[in-house]
């Protein structure tokens, strides 16, 4: 496997495909006990932009038992979750990621989009709110609010 200054070079330029050939020697040194954090987190990336939920959401579990973690695996690990229909599980992490950082508009975000789905209209009203204000230039935001208000 090329080292990792390489492969996080080629995957910055070129995007996770450029790395398809190689996932499987990333997954198998981001599963090792001495694997850094950092190099764990980059082999979630590449799983995740490659819609490899499965395998993404494995790597953050193992982060989790291993290391402090913030507001950005939480709402990861809540797009993992909600990629393979685990509502439920999904919003527990999207609302320890806000609890962590209230201003993370991709947790909020998540939060309105999964309750709405969830057919809790309310809430997701609130996070809508919420998110339409962290993010104003989001034309998703106000799609959503007026499909609420509706």
């Amino acid at each position: 496997m090329r080292p990792f200054k390489e492969l996080l070079a080629d995957y910055r330029t070129n995007g996770a495909s450029a790395l398809r050939n190689e996932l499987p020697d990333i997954l198998l040194a981001a599963e090792l006990l001495d694997a850094k954090k950092g190099f764990m987190y980059f082999a979630s990336d590449v799983c995740l932009d490659l819609e490899l939920w499965t395998e993404s959401q494995k790597i953050l579990e193992q982060i989790a038992a291993r290391f402090d973690v913030c507001d950005i695996h939480h709402n990861n690990m809540a797009f993992c979750l909600t990629s393979a229909g685990q509502n439920e599980a999904a919003l527990a992490h999207y609302r320890k990621s806000v609890e962590l950082n209230p201003d993370n508009s991709s947790s909020v975000r998540g939060l309105a989009l999964t309750l709405h789905e969830m057919g809790q209209d309310e809430e997701a009203r609130d996070y809508a709110v919420r998110w339409r204000a962290l993010r104003p230039e989001d034309t998703e935001s106000a799609e959503l609010l007026a499909e609420l208000e509706r």
